[in-house]
C-alpha cells in the first residue's frame, strides 16, 4: 500500500508569505494610526476659538451673535453653549433678542462630501423648550424652517418687556420658515403657523390702569413678515374670560414697542362671562355698535387705541 505524498511549500514560498503578512501588518497599522490621529484633531480642535473667529467676520446687519463655548458632540455635530442674539453696541447687561442653553449644529452631510458647506441642521433647547431647525445655503440666500417646541414665553425677554409691568405665561409651539439675503436681513420673509397652549397675562397694567387677569388655554395663529410689516392673516383665542378673533397688520419698528398697530378684532364673553362681559363693556364703540361688531386697534405696542 502506498502513502499519498505530501507537498510542503519551498522555504522561499514560506519567506514570502510571511513577508507579505508583515507587510499588511505596517499598512494596517499605518491606517490604524492616522484614523486615531483624525479622531483625536476632531475631538481636540480648538473650535471656540473656530467659532468667534467665524462670528467676527459674520454681518448680521444690526445684531451680534455670542457664544459661552463650542465642543465637539460626535454624532450631533457641535454644540454651541448659550448662544445669544444682541444688538451691536449693546451696553453690559442688555436683555438678549434671543438666547438658547444648548444648541447642537450638524452641517449638511451632502454638502461636506462635495467639499462644500450646503446647509446645517439645529437642534437644542431654548426658553424652556425645543428647537428644531434645517438651514439650506444656496445662491447668497439663507433658507430655514424651525419647528418650535413648548417655548416658554415667559422666559422671552423682548416679549416681557413689551408688558408696562405684569407676568406673561404659556408655552408657545409650530412652525416658521424663513428666507433672508445677508446681510441686508430686514429684507427677508418669514411666514409660520404657531399656537400657544396655557397663556396667561396677570398683573398688566394699560395706560396706568390695572387690567384683570386674562387666560387663554389656546391660542393659534397664522402669519408673514415681509418688508418690515407683519401680516396676521389669523388670530383665534379662545380664552376663560374673553374670546378673541382678529387679523391686520404690524408694522415693526427699533424699538418694538414702538411698532405701529392695524388691527381688527372680535370679542366675546367666554366661560368666564360676568368678567368677559365686564371687559368688552369698556371697549368704546359707536352710538348703537353691536357688542361683538369688530373693534380697531391702532396706535402703538406700547400705547395701544381702540376704537
Amino acid at each position: 500500500m502506498r502513502l499519498p505524498s505530501l507537498s510542503l511549500p519551498s522555504p522561499r514560498l514560506a519567506i514570502d508569505w510571511f513577508a507579505d503578512l508583515g507587510a499588511r501588518r505596517v499598512i494596517l497599522y499605518g491606517l490604524w494610526t492616522v484614523a486615531l490621529f483624525v479622531l483625536f484633531l476632531f475631538v481636540n480642535f480648538p473650535y471656540q476659538d473656530l467659532v468667534q473667529q467665524t462670528l467676527r467676520g459674520l454681518d448680521l446687519g444690526g445684531v451680534e451673535l455670542q457664544v459661552a463655548g463650542t465642543r465637539f458632540a460626535w454624532w450631533k455635530g457641535w454644540e454651541i453653549g448659550n448662544l445669544k442674539v444682541l444688538p451691536i453696541g449693546a451696553p453690559e447687561g442688555t436683555p438678549p433678542l434671543l438666547e438658547g442653553s444648548s444648541l447642537f449644529v450638524r452641517p449638511s452631510l451632502a454638502g461636506l462630501i462635495r467639499g462644500q458647506l450646503k446647509g446645517l441642521h439645529l437642534e437644542g433647547a431654548m426658553y424652556g423648550g425645543g428647537v428644531d431647525a434645517d438651514v439650506v445655503l444656496a445662491d447668497g440666500v439663507t433658507r430655514a424652517t424651525v419647528d418650535l417646541n413648548g417655548v416658554n414665553l415667559g422666559r422671552i425677554q423682548p416679549l416681557v418687556d413689551a408688558l408696562e409691568e405684569g407676568q406673561l405665561t404659556g408655552r408657545l409651539s409650530g412652525t416658521m420658515t424663513f428666507e433672508v439675503k445677508p446681510p441686508n436681513l430686514a429684507a427677508g420673509q418669514a411666514a409660520g403657523e404657531i399656537e400657544i397652549k396655557g397663556g396667561s397675562v396677570a398683573g398688566v397694567k394699560v395706560r396706568e390702569m390695572q387690567m384683570p387677569d386674562l387666560h387663554f388655554p389656546q391660542l393659534a395663529s397664522k402669519f408673514s413678515v415681509k418688508g418690515g410689516r407683519l401680516d396676521i392673516q389669523e388670530l383665534h383665542a379662545d380664552g376663560d374670560e374673553v374670546k378673541l378673533n382678529g387679523n391686520g397688520q404690524v408694522v415693526l419698528r427699533d424699538p418694538f414697542t414702538d411698532s405701529v398697530l392695524n388691527l381688527k378684532a372680535t370679542f366675546q364673553p367666554g366661560s368666564e362671562s360676568d368678567v368677559g362681559k365686564t371687559l368688552i363693556a369698556l371697549l368704546p364703540r359707536p352710538p348703537g355698535g353691536r357688542p361683538d361688531a369688530p373693534v380697531s386697534i391702532t396706535g402703538t405696542i406700547a400705547q395701544p387705541r381702540i376704537r
